[in-house]
């Protein structure tokens, strides 16, 4: 009795230093087998199997594994917005801004290739994870801050939303394609990696000068 009494404190201890610790291992392990099995692949089980510990543990931390995956989702990218937001400080021009916005977009990705893997290369879920991820803060901030800055190299000039819209979705995917080859094609024979980013790059910023200059002229 007098060394279970003694023994019970210590393990209450050890299990409330512990809980933010093994919650981001439990993120860790979730984006493994997420980027490697797909959505069907994160059981309750799955997930808490390779840490002893009990699936009900699981429902400490997160209600289901949906909420676990969102919480993955908005942790990834209220930091990439943070590094948006924070990008080209000692810009002069919005051009400068935009140029500065992409790299950093690239700086991010590029240093985080498994969430990269996780955000736009995992087996979703068909049905609910998708539309409940890019609905969800800070994604539409991520939206609108690009859009910002597109606007921006109008220098005031009448755009319309639908225009500023078009730009941004296409300077999207221009920008994502170069990041599918690099993460998602890792094995692709690319020849010079840093020239291909900075003329992507710099097209992407020249494709939204000459589409607004052409705009703002009909």
């Amino acid at each position: 009795m007098p060394d279970a009494a003694r023994e019970a404190p210590t393990r209450r201890r050890r299990s409330a230093a512990s809980q933010a610790q093994f919650r981001e291992q439990l993120i860790k392990h979730a984006k493994t087998l997420y980027n490697e099995q797909g959505f069907e692949a994160l059981t309750v089980r799955a997930l808490t199997a390779p840490f002893g510990m009990s699936p009900m543990a699981f429902y400490a931390y997160f209600p289901n594994k949906l909420a676990l995956l969102q919480t993955i989702w908005t942790e990834i990218n209220t930091e990439l917005l943070d590094a948006l937001v924070a990008a080209g400080p000692d810009a002069t021009t919005p051009q400068e801004k935009l140029h500065a916005h992409f790299h950093a977009f690239f700086d991010f990705w590029e240093s985080r290739p498994d969430d990269f893997r996780f955000v736009f290369l995992g087996a979703h879920h068909p049905d609910e994870v998708p539309t409940e991820l890019v609905s969800r803060s800070p994604y539409p901030q991520l939206l609108a801050l690009l859009g910002e800055r597109v606007l921006a190299c109008a220098h005031g000039r009448s755009v319309s939303p639908q225009s500023i819209q078009l730009l941004a979705d296409f300077t999207r995917t221009k920008i994502l394609g170069y990041l599918f080859m690099v993460l998602g094609l890792p094995g692709y024979p690319l020849g010079d990696r840093e020239r291909l980013r900075r003329l992507v790059v710099k097209e992407a910023v020249a494709s939204i000068e000459r589409t607004l200059r052409e705009e703002c002229a009909s």
